[in-house]
């Protein structure tokens, strides 16, 4: 993946299919990577290496219904290394078998063909309430 457009399509189209692996090969060595939340959510907090985004999803997956996940990319702003998605993420959680959707925007910065930074925006709120935290 050479450019931002490109690679952050194609991190789309693996969060769509949760390719724990795939996303992860998308991502540079170092990275800089905050997921809010409740803090008894084990999926929240930072990351900061490629190596801690196939936990990540693993964590996350094993908390909602795969077959019942779905990833809508609403819009795509690029401007050189940054891009902005727009979307939202509809889940079922196994814990509590409650179904939740929520609005995101995502930054992302993209250099040398490698994700560097990826900064969610979603409605941490709801996630918790739906969790039971």
């Amino acid at each position: 993946m050479s450019d931002t457009r490109s690679t952050v399509n194609e991190f789309f189209r693996r969060l769509g299919v949760m390719d724990a692996d795939g996303v992860a090969a998308l991502f540079a060595e170092a990275i800089d990577w905050y997921v809010p939340g409740p803090s008894d959510l084990p999926w929240t907090g930072h990351r900061s290496r490629r190596g801690d985004v196939p936990d990540y999803f693993h964590t996350l997956c094993s908390h909602i219904h795969l077959e019942k996940s779905k990833v809508k990319l609403e819009q795509l702003v690029i401007e050189g290394e940054d891009a902005v998605a727009f979307g939202t993420f509809s889940h079922v959680t196994s814990t509590t078998e409650r179904p939740f959707s929520t609005p995101f925007a995502l930054h992302v910065k993209i250099k040398d063909g490698a994700i560097t930074t990826l900064q969610p925006y979603e409605d941490a709120y709801v996630v918790g309430r739906v969790f039971g935290v």
